[in-house]
């Protein structure tokens, strides 16, 4: 009877602890950290546009799409457009700490690993 008590207790022991050691690698998808750059040349916003990255121009309290970057004697233009409403909603990030995003049947905000932030000064 002692034998099979031990063996029981460490079916149940072994079983927790391939679960205390696994839950840490599920908790630890699907966040993102901010990458701040101070000054961005005009060649690397060039290769952001051709990487197909999405441009979001941020400019005091507001944020626009920026499509078709052209730069000319340092100075950006392109065409602006209003923020769809799903992006609008992860446009302020601590660039300090990660945030988390969702991504799931219902609500997949992955669309944030693409994006880039210019912010006009």
């Amino acid at each position: 009877m002692k034998n099979y008590f031990r063996t029981g207790i460490y079916k149940v022991v072994s079983a927790l602890m391939a679960v205390i050691f696994l839950s840490p690698f599920q908790g630890c998808m699907f966040y993102y950290k901010v990458q701040t750059l101070n000054k961005v040349t005009p060649q690397e916003i060039m290769k952001f546009d051709s990487a197909g990255k999405y441009l979001v121009l941020h400019s005091r309290d507001s944020a626009w799409h920026l499509t078709y970057p052209a730069i000319n004697d340092n100075k950006l233009s392109g065409e602006l457009s209003v923020l769809p409403g799903v992006r609008q909603k992860l446009i302020t990030t601590n660039p300090k700490v990660s945030k988390r995003y969702k991504n799931t049947k219902e609500e997949d905000e992955s669309f944030v690993l693409n994006e880039v932030h210019l912010l006009c000064q």
